[in-house]
């Protein structure tokens, strides 16, 4: 959830790659409500 928030708010790719790259690949996330966020898919949301 913090990855996806943090592209909604326009946050340095760099600091976002290191959080995406601390991510299982295998694992998906119940997001509940924040779901809808644009960028939810990207950071692994069911």
């Amino acid at each position: 959830m913090l990855g996806a928030l943090g592209e909604e708010l326009h946050k340095s790719p760099k600091l976002l790659g290191q959080l995406k790259r601390g991510l299982n690949p295998l694992s998906r996330f119940d997001f509940g409500r924040l779901e809808s966020l644009r960028y939810a898919r990207k950071w692994q949301a069911k």
